[in-house]
């Protein structure tokens, strides 16, 4: 033991490292090492924009069809959108460059905003359908909310 070893992984949409010495091993039940804790470790955005975590009622139209779900995080270029899975619901029917409409009560903001997006990634398990939505055609006073919203939020994530 006392072995040092460097530690990578990706979290939040950040890649982390550091190094460290193994205190102890064991390989029952399973293997798992036990790690010192770290002097400093090294910090990587992978993103290009912060997202800022969420729960915000919304909905996504797609050929006039609505899903009603949440925004689980929000970020200058776009949003995730998180829904139930229903069997009998249009969630299949999405796919990866699909043009959708997200509307949504952003805190801050009056009235509800609706914006233009592009799906960029979905996931569907058993019983929820995640999707990420990349902002479209975002108008110049809409870019003005955004940054408004975000300004709003970076209130409470400092």
């Amino acid at each position: 033991m006392g072995t040092m070893v460097k530690v990578r992984y990706i979290h939040s949409g950040q890649a982390i490292g550091f190094e460290n010495r193994i205190l102890a091993s064991i390989s029952t039940p399973d293997r798992m090492l036990f790690l010192s804790y770290p002097q400093d470790a090294e910090k990587f955005d992978l993103r290009k924009t912060k997202r800022f975590p969420l729960l915000l009622p919304a909905i996504i139209i797609k050929n006039q069809l609505e899903t009603n779900g949440i925004i689980k995080d929000f970020s200058r270029d776009g949003i995730q959108f998180i829904s139930k899975k229903l069997s009998h619901s249009s969630e299949t029917s999405f796919e990866k460059g699909d043009e959708i409409t997200i509307l949504s009560q952003f805190i801050g903001l009056s009235g509800k905003q609706t914006f233009k997006g592009i799906i960029k990634s979905l996931s569907i398990d058993y019983n929820s359908i995640r999707v990420g939505i990349q902002f479209k055609d975002i108008q110049d006073d809409m870019k003005e909310k955004i940054d408004q919203f975000i300004i709003h939020l970076s209130k409470h994530f400092e």
